[in-house]
Protein backbone atom coordinates (compact mmCIF):
# COMPACT_ATOMS: atom_id res chain seq x y z
CA UNK A 1 0.00 0.00 0.00
CA UNK A 2 1.08 3.56 -0.31
CA UNK A 3 3.10 5.47 1.98
CA UNK A 4 0.98 8.27 3.65
CA UNK A 5 3.00 9.48 5.73
CA UNK A 6 5.66 10.83 2.78
CA UNK A 7 3.92 13.57 0.42
CA UNK A 8 5.09 13.28 -3.31
CA UNK A 9 6.85 16.98 -2.37
CA UNK A 10 8.92 15.20 0.21
CA UNK A 11 9.00 12.29 -2.79
CA UNK A 12 10.39 14.53 -5.03
CA UNK A 13 13.21 15.65 -2.55
CA UNK A 14 14.48 12.34 -1.54
CA UNK A 15 14.38 11.00 -5.00
CA UNK A 16 17.53 13.65 -5.19
CA UNK A 17 19.13 11.37 -3.11
CA UNK A 18 20.62 7.78 -4.69
CA UNK A 19 20.65 6.11 -1.57
CA UNK A 20 16.93 6.54 -1.05
CA UNK A 21 15.69 3.57 -2.86
CA UNK A 22 12.20 3.85 -0.53
CA UNK A 23 11.96 7.33 -1.92
CA UNK A 24 11.76 5.91 -5.48
CA UNK A 25 10.31 2.90 -4.67
CA UNK A 26 7.15 4.75 -2.94
CA UNK A 27 7.11 7.26 -6.24
CA UNK A 28 6.92 4.23 -8.59
CA UNK A 29 4.05 2.67 -6.24
CA UNK A 30 2.18 6.17 -6.54
CA UNK A 31 2.64 6.91 -9.90
CA UNK A 32 2.72 3.87 -12.24
CA UNK A 33 -0.79 2.91 -11.73
CA UNK A 34 -2.05 6.31 -13.15
CA UNK A 35 0.31 6.02 -15.79
CA UNK A 36 -0.94 2.72 -17.24
CA UNK A 37 -4.32 3.97 -16.89
CA UNK A 38 -3.54 7.31 -18.62
CA UNK A 39 -1.88 4.89 -22.01
CA UNK A 40 -4.53 2.36 -21.85
CA UNK A 41 -6.85 6.03 -22.68
CA UNK A 42 -4.69 7.00 -25.44
CA UNK A 43 -5.26 3.68 -26.85
CA UNK A 44 -2.18 1.46 -25.64
CA UNK A 45 -3.02 -2.25 -24.40
CA UNK A 46 -2.67 -3.78 -21.24
CA UNK A 47 0.56 -5.15 -21.97
CA UNK A 48 1.92 -1.81 -24.29
CA UNK A 49 0.49 0.31 -21.11
CA UNK A 50 2.51 -1.55 -18.72
CA UNK A 51 6.27 -1.68 -20.79
CA UNK A 52 5.50 1.98 -21.93
CA UNK A 53 4.50 3.33 -17.92
CA UNK A 54 8.22 1.56 -17.29
CA UNK A 55 10.00 3.29 -19.58
CA UNK A 56 8.63 6.64 -18.30
CA UNK A 57 9.24 5.44 -14.82
CA UNK A 58 12.82 5.67 -15.93
CA UNK A 59 13.52 8.30 -18.46
CA UNK A 60 11.43 10.76 -15.58
CA UNK A 61 14.26 9.35 -12.55
CA UNK A 62 16.79 10.07 -15.19
CA UNK A 63 15.93 13.50 -16.01
CA UNK A 64 14.42 14.45 -12.47
CA UNK A 65 18.28 13.22 -11.41
CA UNK A 66 19.56 15.31 -14.28
CA UNK A 67 17.88 18.70 -13.47
CA UNK A 68 15.45 18.66 -16.19
CA UNK A 69 12.42 19.21 -14.32
CA UNK A 70 11.72 22.37 -12.81
CA UNK A 71 8.51 22.64 -10.59
CA UNK A 72 8.22 26.19 -10.65
CA UNK A 73 7.82 26.06 -14.62
CA UNK A 74 5.23 23.04 -14.78
CA UNK A 75 3.48 20.80 -13.02
CA UNK A 76 4.75 17.10 -12.12
CA UNK A 77 2.10 15.32 -14.38
CA UNK A 78 2.41 17.57 -17.06
CA UNK A 79 5.90 16.14 -17.45
CA UNK A 80 5.09 12.84 -16.43
CA UNK A 81 2.41 12.74 -19.38
CA UNK A 82 4.50 14.38 -21.88
CA UNK A 83 7.51 11.32 -21.40
CA UNK A 84 4.48 8.96 -21.73
CA UNK A 85 3.24 10.54 -24.51
CA UNK A 86 6.71 10.74 -26.07
CA UNK A 87 7.58 6.65 -24.82
CA UNK A 88 4.16 5.67 -26.72
CA UNK A 89 5.28 7.39 -29.76
CA UNK A 90 8.44 5.52 -29.67
CA UNK A 91 6.87 2.27 -29.08
CA UNK A 92 4.55 2.67 -31.72
CA UNK A 93 7.36 3.58 -34.14
CA UNK A 94 9.00 0.22 -33.68
CA UNK A 95 6.34 -1.48 -34.13
CA UNK A 96 5.41 0.22 -37.08
CA UNK A 97 9.20 -0.68 -38.51
CA UNK A 98 8.34 -4.36 -37.42
CA UNK A 99 4.80 -4.22 -39.91
CA UNK A 100 6.19 -2.12 -42.83
CA UNK A 101 9.28 -3.38 -43.37
CA UNK A 102 9.10 -1.80 -47.36
CA UNK A 103 7.93 1.24 -45.94
CA UNK A 104 10.26 4.22 -45.98
CA UNK A 105 11.42 4.28 -42.03
CA UNK A 106 11.44 8.21 -42.70
CA UNK A 107 8.03 8.25 -43.13
CA UNK A 108 7.07 6.37 -40.14
CA UNK A 109 9.80 8.75 -38.25
CA UNK A 110 8.16 11.63 -39.43
CA UNK A 111 4.90 10.20 -38.13
CA UNK A 112 5.61 8.88 -35.14
CA UNK A 113 8.11 11.77 -33.85
CA UNK A 114 5.39 14.45 -33.76
CA UNK A 115 4.30 14.20 -29.95
CA UNK A 116 2.00 17.19 -28.95
CA UNK A 117 2.49 18.39 -25.88
CA UNK A 118 -0.37 17.20 -22.97
CA UNK A 119 -4.01 18.49 -23.96
CA UNK A 120 -6.91 19.59 -21.87
CA UNK A 121 -8.45 16.68 -22.50
CA UNK A 122 -4.73 15.21 -21.45
CA UNK A 123 -5.32 16.22 -18.28
CA UNK A 124 -8.71 15.41 -17.48
CA UNK A 125 -7.85 11.66 -18.55
CA UNK A 126 -4.65 12.02 -15.84
CA UNK A 127 -6.85 13.35 -13.16
CA UNK A 128 -10.04 10.73 -13.73
CA UNK A 129 -6.81 7.78 -13.60
CA UNK A 130 -5.33 9.84 -10.55
CA UNK A 131 -8.96 9.68 -8.39
CA UNK A 132 -9.26 5.33 -9.68
CA UNK A 133 -5.51 5.03 -7.93
CA UNK A 134 -6.47 6.69 -4.87
CA UNK A 135 -10.04 5.69 -4.72
CA UNK A 136 -8.50 1.93 -5.28
CA UNK A 137 -5.81 2.32 -2.28
CA UNK A 138 -8.52 3.73 -0.54
CA UNK A 139 -10.43 0.92 -1.02
CA UNK A 140 -7.93 -1.57 0.17
CA UNK A 141 -7.18 0.46 3.50
CA UNK A 142 -10.78 -0.01 4.13
CA UNK A 143 -10.24 -3.66 3.71
CA UNK A 144 -7.42 -4.31 5.54
CA UNK A 145 -9.16 -2.71 8.76
CA UNK A 146 -12.31 -3.03 8.45
CA UNK A 147 -15.14 -5.27 10.21
CA UNK A 148 -17.08 -5.23 6.84
CA UNK A 149 -19.14 -8.23 5.57
CA UNK A 150 -17.15 -9.57 2.83
CA UNK A 151 -19.95 -9.39 0.35
CA UNK A 152 -20.10 -5.72 1.06
CA UNK A 153 -16.84 -5.60 0.28
CA UNK A 154 -16.66 -7.45 -2.92
CA UNK A 155 -20.18 -6.27 -4.13
CA UNK A 156 -19.03 -2.35 -3.98
CA UNK A 157 -15.37 -3.67 -5.73
CA UNK A 158 -17.42 -4.91 -8.68
CA UNK A 159 -20.13 -2.23 -9.24
CA UNK A 160 -16.95 0.09 -8.87
CA UNK A 161 -13.70 -1.28 -9.78
CA UNK A 162 -14.99 -3.62 -12.29
CA UNK A 163 -18.32 -2.55 -13.84
CA UNK A 164 -20.49 -4.79 -13.35
CA UNK A 165 -23.94 -3.87 -13.43
CA UNK A 166 -25.98 -4.33 -10.23
CA UNK A 167 -28.17 -6.78 -11.11
CA UNK A 168 -25.19 -9.10 -12.12
CA UNK A 169 -23.64 -8.44 -8.74
CA UNK A 170 -26.93 -9.46 -7.15
CA UNK A 171 -27.07 -12.94 -8.93
CA UNK A 172 -23.51 -13.48 -8.64
CA UNK A 173 -23.39 -12.89 -4.94
CA UNK A 174 -27.31 -13.75 -3.97
CA UNK A 175 -27.86 -11.11 -2.74
CA UNK A 176 -30.86 -8.13 -2.96
CA UNK A 177 -31.20 -5.43 -5.58
CA UNK A 178 -31.45 -3.62 -2.30
CA UNK A 179 -28.28 -4.98 -0.20
CA UNK A 180 -26.52 -4.45 -3.45
CA UNK A 181 -27.22 -0.77 -3.04
CA UNK A 182 -26.75 -0.39 0.34
CA UNK A 183 -23.91 -2.17 0.09
CA UNK A 184 -22.82 0.48 -2.29
CA UNK A 185 -23.61 3.02 0.35
CA UNK A 186 -22.18 1.78 3.76
CA UNK A 187 -18.71 1.55 1.95
CA UNK A 188 -18.95 4.75 0.37
CA UNK A 189 -19.86 6.28 3.25
CA UNK A 190 -16.73 4.61 5.40
CA UNK A 191 -14.17 5.38 3.02
CA UNK A 192 -14.19 8.96 2.59
CA UNK A 193 -11.73 9.13 5.88
CA UNK A 194 -9.17 6.79 3.79
CA UNK A 195 -9.69 9.02 0.61
CA UNK A 196 -8.92 11.46 2.28
CA UNK A 197 -5.86 10.61 4.21
CA UNK A 198 -4.65 9.48 0.60
CA UNK A 199 -5.17 12.42 -1.01
CA UNK A 200 -3.07 14.47 1.47
CA UNK A 201 -0.24 12.04 0.04
CA UNK A 202 -0.93 13.17 -2.95
CA UNK A 203 -0.27 16.60 -2.32
CA UNK A 204 1.96 18.60 -4.15
CA UNK A 205 1.75 16.34 -7.49
CA UNK A 206 -0.55 18.97 -9.30
CA UNK A 207 1.81 22.26 -8.67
Amino acid sequence: MIDVTRTTTLLLEGLHDRGDAAAWSEFDRRYRPILVGFLRALGANEIDASDVAQETMVEFLEGYRAGRYDRGRGRLRTWLMSIGRTQLALARRRAARRRDQGRGAEDIDATASKVADPSPEDDALWEVERRRTILREAFERLRAASASDGRTLEAFELMIFRAVPPAAVAAELSMSMDDVYQAKSRITQRLRSHIAEVERAFEGDGE
